[in-house]
């Protein structure tokens, strides 16, 4: 809470936070143990306190992993969200109840796992989204694309290079 920025980062088996001194250099002033290798990383409010939260997928079927920031450049280890093989993680909130969501891509599934927020750190499997098992998804990104106040994603795609929009419609 210096208002310096700070980064989080994923090493071998282990998230890092390290804290910035404002002239362009940071330290490792904590770290965290991950069951596996990180392979993505988001921060966000995932439990409306105000503070920025850390969620970190992991490749080879271990667990996402969400840490709870305690306001002091520290965290703790909060709840655990089961997908396959995730790559690059967003936080939208894809239902519009105001709870941030993860969309988690799969890369070997094809697939991207929506894991529903329920405001308060933790969250439930949602639904899974299935593209042509050859997209191979690793990346994703939220915003409005067509304009209907509605949060939308798009995946980048490892094999072929492209990317797969989806867009949040109404029900």
């Amino acid at each position: 809470m210096d208002g310096i920025p700070d980064l989080a980062a994923v090493g071998s088996l282990q998230l890092l936070i390290l804290q910035g001194d404002g002239t362009g250099s940071f330290a490792v002033v904590h770290t965290y143990p991950l069951p596996g290798d990180g392979a993505g990383i988001v921060t966000a409010d995932f439990n409306h306190d105000n503070r920025l939260d850390v969620a970190v997928s992991e490749i080879n079927g271990d667990p996402t992993v969400v840490f709870l920031g305690n306001g002091d450049g520290s965290f703790t280890a909060g709840a655990q969200v089961q997908a396959p093989d995730a790559q690059g993680l967003a936080a939208p909130d894809l239902n519009g109840d105001g709870n941030l969501d993860l969309a988690v891509p799969t890369y070997s599934s094809g697939s991207v796992m929506i894991a529903l927020g329920r405001g308060n750190g933790n969250f439930r499997r949602g639904h899974v989204i299935e593209f042509a098992r050859h997209t191979a998804p690793i990346a994703a990104a939220v915003g409005d694309f067509n304009a209907d106040g509605r949060q939308d994603m798009v995946m980048a795609n490892y094999t072929g290079g492209g990317a797969s929009v989806l867009l949040n419609l109404p029900r």
